[in-house]
């Protein structure tokens, strides 16, 4: 039988005996988060910061700590919710400025993470001892659900930067979640008007079903829509120490998210956990199966689109094997993205708005072998009783749209393109190839290259 590793939760020393921005306690917190320049978030952004930070540092009981991170919580997800229009549907290789603020926001939820990991280790330490104001087990539970939450903020955030997990992220993760263990504390349900509310075992849950749903395949904004239900479809999934039917398993010794078990080569012994997802994974494809004629999927009050809810249904359902073989490559290619970049470059530089909003003075001539540039013919037909006599035959005069003078004296025709400005809007990245499959590229994208990216985009490949 394996041992389990022993619990080490990390915090800084309490070695202030107050804080230099306010009292602590209730009315004077408020009274500071009140005073803040809410206009400036530059300014209620170091702020809270600096505020944060030295709290950390400040000797207090556990129960007066947590309810001044809770008033405090407040306006750091306001803040935070505030930057991130500075990061999110950015550039894939973010500018230092916007990479900046992505880490600021990190550190703001991480100094909240720090806060409420001090309050648990206290109230264990402390036990019965906190004051007689709450019941040591709804402290502790409390204290870790916004733990773990605090951690699922960050871990979305590397998802929708399409970044690998910060480092300690899940760790941290599984030994909370050991302490719920510890500690009883696991069935005790948390009030979060911020996130969402839930026991400590569903939000657990949810960072492992995030980890699981293979997030770099998501689009930034669906991680908005999927973290409020998971929360209640984590109770139709499964936590176990024995269960040999469960899909994932996760090694709560190392820093890792949960992983397929036939992704797994060593032994998996009984310190592990398995997360069971199949009634979840039973009740999205009835769900699907239901509303099969309809692009948006209601359960309940939530609401989302039939492409997220295959995506995750087919991650949680099975594991997709890799059925061919990466070859090492360090070819150039040349991309284009997007569907308007990759008409342009497809099609000889014509731009894709021309055949939209260009239709009948499009450049190109009508080629009788290209079988999508064919000429149209309307048949011509003899007139009948329900034809008007007011309206002209169709297909009677023929008339050719180019020789209609539609210059009204003015400079520039309406409609037309300026080829010079088509020309530099559009453009083309040089990048080195590192793998190649049956399936796909595998590409090392430059710094110096700014674009903007998102799944599911249409990207042209020249060899």
């Amino acid at each position: 039988m394996s041992i389990r590793k022993p619990i080490r939760l990390e915090s800084p020393r309490q070695d202030l005996e107050k804080s230099s921005f306010f009292l602590c306690n209730e009315q004077a917190v408020t009274q500071w988060i009140e005073s803040l320049p809410k206009t400036n978030i530059g300014q209620t952004t170091r702020l809270l910061f600096q505020a944060l930070t030295e709290l950390n540092q400040v000797h207090l009981l556990p129960v007066d700590r947590l309810n001044i991170l809770d008033q405090l919580r407040k306006p750091i997800y306001f803040i935070s919710r505030s930057l991130q229009k500075h990061y999110i549907n950015q550039t894939i290789i973010l500018p230092p400025q916007a990479r900046k603020v992505a880490d600021l926001s990190f550190t703001l939820h991480q100094h909240l993470l720090a806060g409420y990991t001090i309050v648990a280790s206290h109230t264990i330490a402390l036990g019965s001892r906190i004051g007689g104001r709450g019941k040591t087990e709804e402290v502790i539970a409390k204290a870790l659900h916004r733990a773990i939450t605090e951690c699922t903020v960050n871990l979305v955030r590397n998802f929708q930067l399409y970044e690998s997990a910060s480092p300690t992220i899940w760790k941290q993760l599984h030994q909370f979640y050991a302490l719920a263990v510890q500690e009883n504390a696991l069935g005790y349900s948390t009030t979060d008007t911020e996130f969402s509310n839930g026991t400590v075992e569903a939000v657990y849950i949810r960072a492992l079903l995030l980890g699981a749903c293979k997030p770099n395949q998501l689009r930034q904004e669906d991680f908005e829509r999927l973290t409020t239900p998971l929360i209640q479809w984590s109770e139709m999934c499964s936590l176990s120490t024995t269960s040999d039917a469960s899909l994932f398993v996760v090694n709560p010794n190392t820093d890792s998210p949960p992983l397929y078990r036939e992704a797994y080569s060593i032994a998996i012994d009984d310190t592990w956990l398995g997360l069971d997802a199949q009634t979840l994974v039973d009740h999205i494809k009835s769900l699907l199966a239901d509303q099969q004629d309809k692009l948006t999927i209601t359960d309940g009050e939530f609401k989302l689109s039939r492409g997220l809810l295959e995506h995750i249904h087919l991650s949680w359902q099975e594991m997709s094997k890799r059925t061919f073989m990466r070859i090492e490559n360090h070819d150039d290619l040349n991309l284009s993205v997007g569907l308007s970049a990759t008409h342009f470059f497809t099609s000889g530089k014509c731009a894709f708005e021309s055949m939209l909003d260009n239709a009948d003075n499009s450049i190109f001539e009508i080629e009788h072998e290209n079988p999508f540039l064919k000429e149209k013919r309307q048949e011509s037909r003899n007139k009948d009783a329900w034809d008007s006599p007011y309206t002209s035959n169709a297909g009677a005069i023929n008339v050719s749209i180019q020789s209609l003078d539609f210059n009204t004296g003015k400079d520039k025709v309406p409609g037309a393109i300026d080829t010079k400005t088509e020309t530099t809007k559009y453009h083309n990245h040089n990048v080195n190839a590192l793998n190649i499959s049956a399936h796909g590229y595998c590409i090392e994208w430059p710094n110096d290259n700014p674009t903007t990216i998102k799944v599911g985009e249409i990207v042209g490949v020249q060899e």
